[in-house]
Protein backbone atom coordinates (compact mmCIF):
# COMPACT_ATOMS: atom_id res chain seq x y z
CA UNK A 1 0.00 0.00 0.00
CA UNK A 2 2.95 2.37 0.58
CA UNK A 3 3.73 2.41 -3.13
CA UNK A 4 0.12 3.26 -4.01
CA UNK A 5 -0.06 5.99 -1.37
CA UNK A 6 3.24 7.40 -2.63
CA UNK A 7 1.95 7.53 -6.21
CA UNK A 8 -1.28 9.24 -5.17
CA UNK A 9 0.57 11.67 -2.89
CA UNK A 10 2.95 12.47 -5.75
CA UNK A 11 0.00 13.46 -7.94
CA UNK A 12 -1.58 15.55 -5.16
CA UNK A 13 1.72 17.28 -4.40
CA UNK A 14 2.39 18.03 -8.08
CA UNK A 15 -1.09 19.52 -8.43
CA UNK A 16 -0.62 21.49 -5.22
CA UNK A 17 2.79 22.79 -6.30
CA UNK A 18 1.62 23.76 -9.79
CA UNK A 19 -1.61 25.32 -8.48
CA UNK A 20 0.45 27.27 -5.96
CA UNK A 21 2.58 28.67 -8.77
CA UNK A 22 -0.40 29.54 -10.98
CA UNK A 23 -2.78 30.69 -8.22
CA UNK A 24 -0.77 31.49 -5.08
CA UNK A 25 -3.82 32.70 -3.11
CA UNK A 26 -6.13 29.80 -3.98
CA UNK A 27 -8.37 28.57 -1.11
CA UNK A 28 -7.15 31.39 1.11
CA UNK A 29 -3.57 30.21 1.11
CA UNK A 30 -0.49 32.25 0.46
CA UNK A 31 1.68 29.72 -1.34
CA UNK A 32 5.19 31.03 -1.82
CA UNK A 33 7.78 29.95 -4.34
CA UNK A 34 9.71 28.11 -1.61
CA UNK A 35 6.64 26.16 -0.53
CA UNK A 36 5.81 25.23 -4.12
CA UNK A 37 9.37 23.99 -4.70
CA UNK A 38 9.14 21.85 -1.56
CA UNK A 39 5.81 20.39 -2.71
CA UNK A 40 7.27 19.59 -6.14
CA UNK A 41 10.42 18.07 -4.58
CA UNK A 42 8.25 15.97 -2.24
CA UNK A 43 6.24 14.89 -5.29
CA UNK A 44 9.40 13.78 -7.08
CA UNK A 45 10.50 11.74 -4.07
CA UNK A 46 7.04 10.23 -3.66
CA UNK A 47 6.97 9.36 -7.35
CA UNK A 48 10.32 7.59 -7.09
CA UNK A 49 9.33 5.61 -3.99
CA UNK A 50 5.94 4.80 -5.50
CA UNK A 51 7.37 3.43 -8.73
CA UNK A 52 11.01 2.36 -8.38
CA UNK A 53 11.77 1.66 -4.73
CA UNK A 54 11.31 -1.61 -2.87
CA UNK A 55 8.26 -2.08 -0.68
CA UNK A 56 10.48 -1.71 2.38
CA UNK A 57 11.91 1.55 1.01
CA UNK A 58 8.43 2.85 0.18
CA UNK A 59 7.23 1.92 3.67
CA UNK A 60 10.12 3.77 5.35
CA UNK A 61 9.61 6.77 3.06
CA UNK A 62 5.88 6.88 3.92
CA UNK A 63 6.63 6.68 7.64
CA UNK A 64 9.18 9.51 7.51
CA UNK A 65 7.11 11.77 5.26
CA UNK A 66 3.98 10.99 7.25
CA UNK A 67 5.59 12.07 10.50
CA UNK A 68 7.09 15.20 8.90
CA UNK A 69 3.86 16.37 7.26
CA UNK A 70 1.69 15.46 10.24
CA UNK A 71 3.94 17.25 12.74
CA UNK A 72 4.08 20.29 10.44
CA UNK A 73 0.28 20.36 10.17
CA UNK A 74 -0.33 19.90 13.89
CA UNK A 75 2.31 22.51 14.77
CA UNK A 76 0.64 24.92 12.38
CA UNK A 77 -2.75 24.44 14.02
CA UNK A 78 -1.17 24.86 17.47
CA UNK A 79 0.42 28.16 16.45
CA UNK A 80 -2.87 29.35 14.95
CA UNK A 81 -4.67 28.87 18.28
CA UNK A 82 -3.12 32.16 19.37
CA UNK A 83 -4.86 35.16 17.78
CA UNK A 84 -3.17 36.71 14.75
CA UNK A 85 -0.38 34.11 14.66
CA UNK A 86 0.89 32.21 11.63
CA UNK A 87 3.54 29.52 11.34
CA UNK A 88 6.58 31.13 9.74
CA UNK A 89 9.13 28.65 8.43
CA UNK A 90 11.20 31.12 6.40
CA UNK A 91 10.45 34.81 7.13
CA UNK A 92 8.79 36.52 4.14
CA UNK A 93 9.38 33.39 2.04
CA UNK A 94 7.34 30.61 3.67
CA UNK A 95 4.44 31.51 5.93
CA UNK A 96 1.89 28.74 6.40
CA UNK A 97 -1.84 29.45 6.55
CA UNK A 98 -4.66 27.23 7.92
CA UNK A 99 -5.34 25.73 4.48
CA UNK A 100 -1.71 24.56 4.43
CA UNK A 101 -2.16 22.84 7.79
CA UNK A 102 -5.21 20.95 6.54
CA UNK A 103 -3.31 19.75 3.47
CA UNK A 104 -0.29 18.76 5.58
CA UNK A 105 -2.42 16.78 8.06
CA UNK A 106 -4.26 14.96 5.26
CA UNK A 107 -1.07 14.08 3.37
CA UNK A 108 0.75 13.12 6.58
CA UNK A 109 -2.11 10.86 7.67
CA UNK A 110 -2.25 9.20 4.25
CA UNK A 111 1.50 8.53 4.33
CA UNK A 112 1.28 7.02 7.82
CA UNK A 113 -1.66 4.81 6.83
CA UNK A 114 0.36 3.66 3.82
CA UNK A 115 3.33 2.81 6.02
CA UNK A 116 1.25 0.97 8.60
CA UNK A 117 -0.67 -1.06 6.01
CA UNK A 118 2.41 -2.20 4.09
CA UNK A 119 3.75 -5.55 5.08
CA UNK A 120 7.28 -6.35 3.98
CA UNK A 121 8.78 -9.81 3.90
CA UNK A 122 11.38 -10.47 6.55
CA UNK A 123 14.34 -12.32 5.10
CA UNK A 124 17.30 -13.71 6.99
Amino acid sequence: MAKTVSKIAAMVLVLTGLAGIALPHMFGGNWSFAENVIHLFSAALASYFGTSATYKGARIFCAIMGVLYLVLGIAGFAVHLAPDRVLTIIPRAMVLEPVDHVIHVIIGTAFIIGAINTRTLVTT
